[in-house]
């Protein structure tokens, strides 16, 4: 009776989760708050608090696949890889964010790797090493993209990845274990990407 119980609650649960999503998908379709977003970030001053809400608003829209994948068809991801280094701190960790929660879903990993965020994540960290909180968010969006196959073989096949990466220079304990979730990671597709090398 108690683990029927729990199915149940589990089933209304997921349920209740998709009518969430599916609510939120077509409120977004309905407002369309990219455009307005990209020309934000592309036109105001950047530190403007509405463009740090917004980059956060995107954040979290990020985290449903049909978000992410709305996102991806404007050029706001481009913009912010792309000025990276010139935005304030604050928008630094906000991109990098982005650029994770974006990476959670397959299904626009190649747009994702496609604007060349991984060598700019990489850049991150090989300029300041791991003593901001900005090269901390950079590694977490890196182990993010290599939880796929095809984001482990982007940062496999860049030269020196793995040495920016795995620097010895480790600041905390948050640190070591995004390092150890990254080689986790790689560590799975390993086998996959070395047939591609001998073939």
């Amino acid at each position: 009776m108690g683990d029927q119980i729990s199915n149940l609650n589990r089933d209304q649960s997921a349920d209740h989760s998709r009518v969430q999503a599916t609510i939120i998908a077509s409120t977004i379709e309905k407002i369309d708050p990219f455009g307005r977003i990209a020309f934000l970030l592309q036109h105001n001053d950047s530190k403007d608090t509405v463009v740090r809400k917004g980059l956060f608003g995107l954040c979290r829209i990020a985290r449903f696949a049909s978000g992410a994948q709305r996102i991806m068809e404007t050029p706001v991801l481009d913009y912010v890889v792309a000025k990276h280094f010139e935005l304030p701190r604050w928008l630094q960790i906000d991109s990098c964010r982005l650029i994770a929660e974006l990476s959670s879903h397959e299904t626009v990993l190649s747009k994702v790797l496609a604007v060349n965020s991984v060598p700019k994540l990489l850049q991150i960290l090989r300029r300041g090493g791991y003593v901001s909180e900005v090269a901390h968010e950079a590694l977490a969006a890196l182990c993010q993209i290599c939880s796929w196959k095809l984001g482990a073989k982007a940062i496999f096949d860049t030269p020196g990845a793995l040495d920016a990466i795995l620097q010895r220079e480790v600041w905390s304990s948050t640190i070591s274990d995004l390092q150890a979730k990254f080689l986790r990671n790689l560590a799975i597709h390993r086998p996959e990407l070395d047939q591609g090398i001998q073939g």
